[in-house]
């Protein structure tokens, strides 16, 4: 976007060149499509956490839903701690990247279990080299990093 900051559809309706308002509002539509993903991941990490310390039967209760969602629920967020471990492992197994063994942290990718997975990248961030990492794969490991730890201390 330009200089100027649009936060509601209300502001957009100000801006005289309609090419422009048309182009805000695309790159508003995108903004909050990725926004609203992120809350749905949150939301499910914390569903997921809430089962990890109950049963999926008393979090549906609790939130007022069918035990199976909380199951759907628990199945995506281990498909995606699986992605995002793998993807962090990948970036940590770079030559440089981490002074872990590569071989090591490679072995995480040829196993499907979580803790397995989970336990690599903590292996792998422990030795870390930030520096040879770009601010994206910094965050993507210190995200999977958070994750794995979640995992290993059973907060799904």
């Amino acid at each position: 976007m330009d200089e100027v900051t649009f936060r509601s559809p209300a502001d957009l309706v100000g801006e005289p060149d309609p090419v422009k308002r048309v182009r805000f509002a695309d790159e508003l539509a995108e903004a909050s499509k990725r926004l609203a993903g992120e809350f749905y991941r949150v939301r499910r990490e914390a569903v997921a956490e809430l089962a990890a310390a109950t049963t999926n039967a008393e979090a549906a209760r609790l939130l007022g839903v069918h035990r199976n969602k909380i199951g759907d629920a628990v199945k995506q967020v281990a498909a995606d701690d699986r992605e995002l471990f793998d993807d962090a492992l990948q970036v940590l197994a770079r030559d440089g990247a981490s002074g872990a063994s590569s071989t090591e942290l490679m072995r995480g990718l040829a196993v499907a279990e979580l803790a397995p997975k989970a336990r690599r990248v903590q292996f792998g961030v422990k030795h870390v080299v930030p520096s040879a990492l770009s601010a994206d794969e910094l965050t993507l490991v210190g995200r999977a990093a958070r994750r794995a730890a979640a995992v290993l201390d059973g907060r799904g």
